[in-house]
Formats: structure tokens, sequence, C-alpha cells
């Protein structure tokens, strides 16, 4: 069987070796390829790889998480809720569309929430919209406010955290690059300044989706400021999890067609 991951640019996505390595363990016949496939050819693209008996499943990055909504028959809560999928699954000859990336970032704060009555979200990229959006729908009587100059007319937006914002008890999700390896440019920043950190409410919980380097600069500025700091390496682990445990339910399932 054939499965892989599908976005613009790839350069060395986690998920290869991770399905790699779980399809030997579990005795899965399939591949894992690399789909480095640009806009002008996503849609003939990814309707070939749907129409190919071989298909099993694909991750979705950026900048198609949206856009591949629209080639799926069925559309999980998670990815509807999210307006995104991250993952398209072939099962019984139909494409199902999940989001496990808001199922672990739900899941690696989930015994937190109920204390807080804030959340605030730093970002709107494509892991910020779709936990928004996730959150929102899930938990209809929190606070939940976006930090970004990008604004939909349905979303509490502010342009930029202030001392008001950060003066009640909250969960603060990090959805920005700032901080990690992705490049050079990020990897010494912050995406609170450190002024602000030092009037954070002290029983907030900053959740840094951001989970390579493990460490930080953030981890370090809250570590200075006994604020409890939480990375992303939860979520990157369940949501994976997550992920081949579906793909390994729609292989069994598929065995038997």
């Amino acid at each position: 069987m054939i499965s892989g991951i599908i976005g613009h640019p790839l350069k060395n996505p986690r998920s290869i070796s991770i399905w790699k390595d779980f399809f030997k363990k579990n005795n899965i016949k399939s591949e894992m390829i690399k789909w480095e496939i640009d806009d002008a050819n996503f849609n003939q693209f990814i309707t070939e790889l749907f129409n190919n008996p071989h298909f099993l499943a694909t991750a979705v990055t950026m900048p198609y998480k949206k856009k591949a909504l629209d080639f799926a028959e069925v559309i999980d809560v998670s990815a509807q809720s999210a307006q995104s999928t991250n993952l398209l699954i072939k099962k019984n000859n139909i494409i199902t569309a999940y989001n496990t990336d808001v199922l672990g970032a739900e899941k690696s704060i989930f015994k937190q929430i109920s204390k807080f009555k804030y959340i605030i979200i730093l970002g709107f990229g494509g892991t910020g919209e779709a936990i928004y959006r996730y959150f929102n729908k899930k938990y209809p009587k929190k606070n939940i406010i976006v930090i970004s100059s990008k604004k939909f007319k349905e979303v509490t937006f502010k342009k930029k955290l202030t001392q008001k914002l950060i003066s009640h008890k909250s969960i603060i999700i990090n959805c920005t690059p700032l901080g990690s390896d992705l490049s050079n440019e990020y990897l010494n920043k912050l995406p609170i300044c450190e002024d602000l950190l030092n009037d954070i409410e002290p029983n907030s919980l900053i959740f840094d989706i951001v989970y390579s380097p493990e460490k930080t600069k953030l981890y370090y500025e809250c570590k200075k400021r006994n604020i409890k700091y939480i990375n992303g390496k939860n979520m990157n682990t369940y949501q994976a999890q997550e992920a081949l445990d579906l793909i390994f339910d729609a292989y069994k399932k598929n065995e038997k067609i």
C-alpha cells in the first residue's frame, strides 16, 4: 500500500520515520513517501492519489490543511470543528479527514482546562486557528482570545498581549514558531516579551506547542519566574499516536475488503 505526507515546502518531516517504524512494527505493508506538491498541481495530485487502489493514508501539512478537506467524503468531528485536516485515511474505500493536532493539544492540557476561565492563543496560523476553532466549539463557556494581526469576524482578536490580559489566570498557548529550531531566525525569540512575563498571573499556565528544541528560550524564562510551562512534546506524541491508531484500524478493515 501507499502512504505519505503532503505539503510545500517539506524539509525533514518527523512523520516519515515515525510512520515507517510503526508500519514495520505492526507488519503494515505500506510505503511512506514525501510528496512535495506545489499549489498548481495539488488538485490533480490528490484526486489521482485517492483513486489509487493502493492508497492508505496521508499526513497533511501547510499550506493544504484547509484545502484538503474538500477532497474528503467524511469529515470527523475533530476536523469539522477545526475546519482543517492533518490526516486523510482511506477506509472501506471512503476517504475520511481527521485533525489529530487538536486532539493532541487537548490531551496535553485536558486535566488543566477546567481550572481556567481564560484561554489566550498566540498566533492564528494553521495550528493556532485549528486549536481555536476546536476549543471554541468544545469549551463554549471559556473566554478564548487570539493574539494576531490576522482577523476573522467571529473570533475575539487582540493585536498584542497587554498587562490587563495577562492579569487573568489563563492558559496561554503559543502557536507561533518563535523559539523553535525551524530556522535560526526563530530560535532565540520569545512569543511573549520579557516585561510581560514578569506580570503574568502567578497561577497561569503556558502551553508551548514547540517541541524542538525541547527547552526553548521561553522555557528558561518561565523557569526563572516559576511560571508553569508545558512544551509541545506530549502534543506531538499524542497526535502521532492518535493518527497511527486510526491508520492501523483502517489497514485492518481494508484487508478484509
